[in-house]
């Protein structure tokens, strides 16, 4: 007979099922309504339909919270409620801070580093504490040391929303970090008498440690840079070709951003103290302090943190002779770091750090009863029976289950975040973490041995270091073969627009460069200077941008500064360009990238071809780009884009003679002109040869004065019908086509123009 009661029907069951599961996961329904709670409270700083969705999950969670956990219903949700509530009163105080401390210009005091120097050029940076409060602070060669105090004036420095989308927001960046202000110190003193003694101490400790686990090994090699990215966390530069493999292998968290090298090291010392026949009780007294030592010393980082505390919860279950539950201990250090510093829960590596460990905890118990099963030689003869290769067997069948759930585990988790953050899938790191791993726990363990035995006996560590390098060699050239393996990485990204979409970014000194998504391809139209790298590959991994072609301007080093790092970076098939040698540096430097690669440069010739099925590229060289005595800005070839239709022509740095004799000679109507950085902006324009213009698009520069936009040239061109895009309001401008096949044209920082098509006269 058919159930007829709503208690007793399939429903109810699964019901029941979840409310029991829910009861016994209580903390965690409880961290999620902290997070969730903290989400909430952050979208309040600037409401938008975020606020709502977040609220919306809040009060799901809640009630969920409700159904299992009725007794100690109002426990929890007065926690979430405090737990939010800290964090906008964190989030307000720091705003006004902020605000006080930008009215005064200079501030006077002194400045104690908590945090290792980041060393770029002749400047470094550090995080420091000035009167109690956290500020990122900056100056010129020698660096100071963590622990250090600094007497100095300091200049105030203004945090720059980002210009372009996908752009690294810096001040987000720094806020989440927990610091008020950056300034440029100033007439500094060194005050060694007040320096930070136990920093000091862990400053030095890393620094022997440092030397120890690399004597004997040359400074700059590749096997060093690893060990030391293994066991310290000293990353390597951004373009480093060492970590292009890593990062295409999804094997870059081993480089102790995860906190997998607290772990490993934990266990390591587990083992060694199990086979020194140490109590476990005695074990765990030790080896918690020890898990905490090396995180500190290795720049306590929040995910190195994360995993000391998971580890010293995880340990002391073992003492109160409880089961461990590894989400249950992820969940308490959850909770206690968003009451203590909830901004750390927005950092995408504490993300990602906290949502692989529930991910791991999750598959293993999905996946547990599966592998004891799979495991068993025979499901009815007694494991008492079992010989001892039987037995060995079994247990070689269960960690090799284990460690393949445990990596898939971790793949999939982190797929989400790692697609939302950076653009990319790694399928292939379920297999290269787990042939990796034992490479690295043998690198840690080997490192450990040798800053053991450095002190005593500096030329066995020295040889010990030399067996360390093979265990290197072998990560390397596992991420190497791993990469290079058909489908490893996927690159695809939620911002990637579905429309052929031109963007033109905004980038400081005049600098220039224009990316073309379209449908089939890629393409780059200039790259920039080398400052600008960070810009420029944090943009093309956040719309992950795959660009085959490169097509360059003019020689200048604001064009094409970044084109060799480019290079390295993609999969470039072709570049062309307006000249085939020149004096500037930045060219060839290009030219020997090119070479070696064997990628083909061709030198612009007036031609038309096609990006797409819809949108075609026309090449128009001026008559200096032949003349080798001419400098970088009088060698320019321009494009004019046919993008569905439209036409859109980069004039880049032209000058206005050159352009004023070429304008006859193209098609009508030009709809956008997009104009660089030039001396057309210093002289009004009265009249147009044949046709004017749509829409103006004008790069901006600060520096040097005379080539800053002035406001009445933009007035008066507006006068003659033109309406102009100022990129110093409206940062990178995006172009496509809407549904209403007008153009549209779309500022970062401002609001859209759409042109419609004209109609033939």
């Amino acid at each position: 007979m058919p159930a007829i009661n709503s208690k007793s029907g399939a429903w109810h069951k699964r019901f029941s099922g979840f409310l029991h599961l829910s009861q016994r996961n209580r903390l965690v329904l409880l961290t999620i309504a902290c997070v969730s709670s903290v989400f909430f409270s952050d979208t309040l700083a600037e409401p938008s339909h975020t606020t709502y969705t977040a609220l919306l999950a809040y009060l799901v969670i809640l009630l969920l919270l409700f159904c299992s956990s009725r007794r100690i219903f109002l426990l929890f949700l007065l926690l979430s409620l405090l737990c939010g509530t800290l964090h906008y009163w964190r989030l307000q105080r720091e705003i006004r801070l902020h605000q006080r401390l930008q009215e005064k210009q200079i501030h006077e005091g002194v400045f104690s580093i908590i945090s290792l120097p980041k060393l770029s050029n002749s400047r470094w940076s550090a995080f420091a504490d000035f009167e109690g409060k956290k500020w990122e602070v900056s100056g010129r060669y020698p660096a100071p040391r963590i622990g250090d105090t600094l007497k100095a004036k300091a200049m105030i420095e203004k945090w720059q929303a980002p210009r372009n989308e996908g752009e690294f927001d810096r001040a987000l960046w720094l806020k989440r970090n927990g610091a008020i202000a950056s300034a440029r110190l100033v007439q500094v003193m060194n005050q060694p008498d007040n320096s930070n003694r136990v920093m000091r101490t862990l400053d030095d400790m890393r620094l022997g440690l440092r030397q120890a686990i690399t004597a004997g090994i040359a400074e700059n090699a590749d096997e060093a840079v690893v060990i030391r990215a293994m066991v310290l966390g000293e990353q390597p530069a951004r373009d480093d070709e060492l970590l292009k493999p890593f990062i295409h292998s999804g094997t870059m968290h081993l480089f102790s951003v995860s906190g997998q090298h607290v772990n490993l090291v934990a266990v390591i010392l587990w083992v060694g103290m199990r086979l020194l026949r140490i109590p476990r009780k005695c074990a765990i007294l030790l080896l918690i302090p020890a898990i905490f030592l090396y995180a500190y010393v290795t720049g306590a980082s929040p995910p190195a943190i994360r995993a000391a505390w998971m580890a010293a919860v995880f340990l002391s279950a073992f003492w109160f002779q409880r089961k461990p539950y590894l989400l249950g201990a992820l969940s308490i250090v959850m909770c206690t770091a968003l009451f203590l510093d909830s901004h750390l829960i927005f950092l995408p590596g504490v993300q990602l750090s906290y949502g692989v460990v529930a991910a791991i905890s999750i598959g293993l118990s999905l996946c547990h009863h599966r592998i004891q099963r799979w495991s068993l030689m025979d499901d009815y003869l007694p494991r008492e029976l079992y010989t001892p290769w039987q037995e060995r067997l079994v247990k070689w069948k269960q960690d090799s289950a284990q460690s393949l759930a445990v990596s898939t585990s971790a793949c999939l988790g982190s797929a989400p975040l790692g697609i939302l953050h950076f653009g990319m899938f790694t399928p292939i790191s379920i297999v290269a973490n787990i042939v990796m791993t034992p490479f690295v726990a043998a690198l840690l363990a080997l490192a450990i041995i040798s800053s053991a035995i450095y002190p005593v006996f500096p030329g066995v560590a020295a040889q010990v270091n030399q067996i360390n390098v093979l265990a290197a060699r072998s990560c390397i050239g596992i991420s190497q073969f791993c990469a290079k393996i058909p489908g490893a990485s996927w690159q695809y990204s939620i911002h990637r627009a579905k429309d052929d979409t031109i963007r033109i970014f905004d980038l400081p000194r005049g600098n220039g460069a224009t990316m073309f998504q379209l449908n089939d391809a890629d393409v780059l139209l200039d790259t920039g200077s080398k400052h600008d790298a960070r810009t420029m590959s944090s943009c093309l991994q956040y719309f992950a941008a795959t660009p085959e072609l490169l097509i360059l301007s003019h020689p200048e080093s604001g064009h094409i500064g970044y084109a060799a790092d480019l290079i390295s970076a993609f999969e470039l098939k072709e570049i062309i360009s307006p000249v085939a040698e020149s004096r500037a540096s930045s060219f060839r430097n290009l030219l020997v990238e090119t070479n070696q690669r064997q990628i083909s440069i061709r030198v612009a010739k007036p031609f038309t071809f096609d990006l797409s099925d819809r949108v075609s590229c026309q090449l128009i060289p001026t008559p200096g780009c032949a003349d080798k005595r001419l400098i970088a800005d009088d060698r320019v070839c321009l494009q004019l884009i046919d993008f569905h239709g439209f036409n859109i022509l980069f004039a880049h740095d032209i000058s206005p003679a050159e352009l004023e004799a070429l304008w006859p000679t193209l098609p009508t109507p030009i709809d956008v002109l997009v104009l660089g950085r030039h001396e057309l902006y210093t002289r009004p324009i009265d009249s147009w040869p044949n046709h004017q213009p749509r829409v103006i698009i004008a790069s901006h520069a600060d520096f040097p004065t005379e080539e800053i936009i002035p406001e009445s040239w933009c007035r008066h061109v507006e006068s003659q019908g033109i309406q102009v895009l100022c990129q110093k309001q409206t940062g990178m401008v995006s172009i496509h086509v809407d549904e209403n096949q007008q153009l549209c044209l779309k500022g970062h920082l401002s609001g859209s123009i759409n042109l419609s098509r004209l109609l033939p006269k």
